[in-house]
């Protein structure tokens, strides 16, 4: 059970990722990423069915 926890951070760390790559691309290059807001709900919404599915399929082996 133990580690469902591990397979279950991974998703969330894809999008810690993704948040530190938009960040530092706007502080780095001065430059506005477009439709930045979209881009996190549409990632956080990936990360939590995945979440979702990781826990449900373990649960059922």
């Amino acid at each position: 059970m133990s580690d469902i926890i591990y397979f279950a951070f991974v998703p969330i760390v894809i999008l810690l990722i993704i948040y530190l790559t938009i960040e530092t691309m706007e502080k780095a290059f001065h430059r506005m990423v477009f439709h930045k807001m979209k881009i996190y709900l549409y990632g956080a919404i990936t990360c939590a069915l995945l979440i979702i599915l990781i826990v449900a399929i373990s649960l059922l082996i």
